[in-house]
């Protein structure tokens, strides 16, 4: 997306113009998913790009990014968020790009665009009265375009640093001190394909997924992050489409990607059972197919969330990974219409919509960021299909919820064999699937008091059915 800066400040000239009202409903705006809350900067020449979320004692936030700094919101009464902090950005007072990550009570910021940027850590522990600006300096970060943590490891992907004199594909910085990161190492993808460079990526257990551009995506083991190894390329290496992001299951068996150019490309699905000679199982658009989808996530291994600019967020169930359904949508930026009149604003021609979507708060309620009108609370449409799972027995209870420790399961009916494996909100597993043999009971005690708190889903299979989850608060 960098490679269109110039006509995506085009594009935000024209949305700065926009007033509120035109986000008035429309008949074809939604499908099960009622809007429960919005939140605007006051100040109309104000834009918006990236968020994530953040939910601690009991509350849940939306980590905004604008063209100015990082807002910082309370959503956990959806239908009034209220911002409660603001940090500007450190000389920049436009920067297209913003992306955040967290790490135990801390938020990782990064910038790019037009320069002045820097790396900015911001202490959450104070919510919801403040938030404090630990760091903020350009020795690390000059300029980069997006992030990704993996345990203790900050990834930065199409990095500058300060003292290099050209941009890393990816930098690996360790959060040992998460105050204080340190430079590791870098990754510089493969030049022997057309116009490669990182753009954004994730990871699982020191695997990652590294979309390169046009150079396709890229799977790395950094295991040793001294020399990291190239495990994979694959996905359209042609040159003339653009590989932009993508992510995993929490066993990493499937991935969706999303390509950013040409506009109105398709997610796709991939089986990365073979993580050598990963296969696509499958491609799926939008009805009008113009609008391009810009950042996925999976959710509960089943569904996939995505922002989808023009066409707002977009909720696809991959129960079956080589049909999946769209089950659910709201549109952000209902101004567009079928004319795609070039400069308009109206149509498909440039960057308008959904930026960013994050879907992982306790409540499941799912938070999205809009260029022009800001950010919107949902409601999630998950299990809206009538498309259900074979699961005879399902995971009816979690209690205590929030817990200090041990929490007991409680099935809807007595099952012999019970698997249940735990993850964190990015759906990385912190606790591997493990077996219990209930002989015919209904219940069972599983103990978290060793995992750090916060968000965690607990996912369960009884008696070889499919898996249900349930979100638990680690304090």
């Amino acid at each position: 997306m960098k490679h269109l800066a110039a006509l995506l400040l085009l594009a935000l000239l024209t949305a700065s113009g926009l007033a509120p009202a035109a986000q008035a409903q429309r008949a074809n705006t939604s499908l099960n998913m009622p809007l429960l809350g919005r939140w605007q900067d006051p100040n109309p020449s104000v834009f918006y790009n990236d968020l994530w979320g953040y939910a601690a004692n009991g509350r849940e936030y939306a980590i905004v990014g604008s063209s100015t700094g990082t807002n910082f919101i309370d959503v956990t009464n959806p239908r009034a968020p209220t911002q409660v902090d603001y940090v500007a950005g450190r000389t920049n007072l436009n920067a297209i790009w913003r992306d955040y990550k967290t790490y135990q009570h801390y938020a990782y910021g990064v910038a790019d665009g037009a320069g002045g940027n820097s790396l900015q850590i911001f202490d959450l522990q104070y919510l919801p009265d403040s938030v404090h600006l630990v760091y903020d300096d350009d020795t690390l970060s000059v300029s980069s375009h997006t992030c990704f943590i993996d345990a203790d490891r900050l990834y930065l992907v199409n990095n500058k640093r300060f003292w290099a004199t050209t941009y890393a594909d990816v930098d690996i910085l360790s959060l040992a001190n998460p105050e204080r990161p340190r430079w590791l190492h870098a990754i510089d993808l493969p030049r022997n394909v057309n116009r490669t460079g990182g753009h954004a990526m994730s990871a699982r257990r020191d695997t990652l997924f590294i979309s390169g551009g046009y150079g396709g995506m890229f799977v790395y083991d950094a295991r040793n992050p001294l020399a990291p190894r190239l495990i994979s390329r694959f996905g359209n290496q042609s040159g003339d489409v653009y590989n932009h992001t993508s992510w995993t299951t929490s066993n990493g068996k499937l991935m969706v990607v999303e390509e950013e150019v040409p506009t109105g490309r398709p997610l796709q699905l991939w089986d990365l059972t073979n993580i050598r000679a990963p296969r696509m199982l499958s491609s799926f658009n939008t009805v009008t197919a113009k609008a391009t989808p810009h950042n996925p996530f999976f959710v509960q291994d089943r569904y996939i969330v995505a922002s989808w600019y023009q066409d707002g967020v977009q909720v696809w169930d991959a129960h079956n990974p080589r049909a999946p359904t769209r089950v659910g949508y709201y549109d952000t930026y209902p101004d567009n219409d079928s004319s795609n009149v070039p400069g308009s604003g109206v149509g498909y021609d440039y960057y308008h919509g959904c930026w960013g979507v994050y879907p992982y708060l306790p409540s499941g309620n799912i938070i999205s960021l809009d260029i022009t009108y800001g950010l919107f609370v949902n409601t999630p449409p998950y299990g809206v299909t009538g498309v259900s799972e074979p699961a005879p027995t399902t995971l009816a209870h979690v209690w205590p919820n929030p817990t200090t420790g041990t929490v007991r399961l409680t099935l809807s009916r007595p099952a012999q064999r019970v698997t249940v494996e735990v993850l964190n909100a990015l759906g990385q597993t912190v606790r591997p699937a493990a077996v219990y043999a209930l002989g015919g009971r209904d219940q069972l005690t599983v103990p978290l008091a060793d995992v750090p708190a916060g968000i965690y889903s607990v996912r369960v299979a009884a008696d070889g059915a499919a898996p249900t989850v349930r979100r638990v608060v680690r304090q």
